[in-house]
């Protein structure tokens, strides 16, 4: 009669050796290399390629944005200043007074001009040197009637600057001599005379070390200013149309303006 058969018997004949045994039945032998694997996470690892993701906190991509603006900023000035900087000042016709405006003068009208320049922006500044003011006769430049020099001047931004000139008629062209007879024939028929004001400039414009602009010419000119006499006399001032906007408005706001024809 055979033996009975064990219990390790029983489990080595119901699994054949080359089935490994469930791990209850293994031997209690644990080593490192018999545990588990467990794979290890991958860190994960900032671009390289993208700044912005170095930053360690919000207060580290705050300064990185204001540093870019504050690098971005003088850039888009300087371009702005340059692109409108140089437009030309405003010129308004402050005053204008003519004396002897007569055919039997001997020494011809003599006109006091007063002009009030005024540079819109704050970059950069204007300097002419030279300066010339004429006076002429309704529209038209050809007839004109006297031309004087005036003082050189500088606009810097948002300064005003005022413009005197005194023109005296010397001499009497034949254009010239017949424009003065319809003026003083116009001048007794319904007391008020239509001409015109003008100036030529030279100069330039400076914005800081930067940038510089010449302009050889400028011309503005001031059309269909009336000049009122009173009792027929000889001697008219300018006729400045009163004001009748709102109180925030600037008195130099009904001043007949100027437009600029060449440069």
């Amino acid at each position: 009669m055979a033996p009975p058969h064990s219990a390790s018997t029983t489990a080595a004949m119901a699994y054949p050796a080359s089935h490994p045994l469930p791990s209850r039945h293994q031997p209690d032998e644990r080593n490192a290399s018999d545990l588990p694997h467990r794979p290890h996470r991958p860190q994960p690892h900032a671009s390289l390629s993208n700044p912005m993701r170095r930053c360690k906190s919000s207060v580290c991509c705050m300064v990185t944005a204001v540093m870019s603006i504050l690098m971005v900023m003088p850039a888009l000035i300087l371009f702005f200043c340059i692109v409108s900087g140089p437009q030309y000042p405003t010129l308004s016709v402050a005053a204008l007074i003519v004396s002897n405006l007569t055919t039997t003068a001997p020494n011809g009208a003599t006109w006091k001009a007063t002009f009030l320049a005024e540079k819109e922006g704050r970059c950069g500044n204007f300097f002419f040197r030279q300066v010339q003011c004429f006076v002429y006769y309704h529209w038209d430049v050809a007839h004109t009637l006297a031309v004087a020099s005036a003082e050189p001047f500088e606009l810097r931004g948002g300064a005003r600057a005022v413009i005197d000139a005194r023109m005296t008629t010397t001499e009497r062209p034949e254009k010239e001599e017949e424009a003065v007879e319809d003026m003083d024939r116009e001048r007794r028929s319904i007391g008020t005379v239509a001409v015109g004001l003008g100036l030529r400039m030279q100069g330039r414009y400076v914005f800081g070390p930067w940038w510089k602009k010449s302009y050889n010419r400028i011309e503005a000119r001031c059309d269909n200013l009336r000049i009122a006499f009173a009792n027929s006399t000889t001697e008219g001032s300018l006729v400045i149309e009163a004001n009748s906007v709102t109180g925030d408005s600037s008195p130099f706001d009904s001043l007949p303006s100027c437009s600029y024809g060449g440069d």
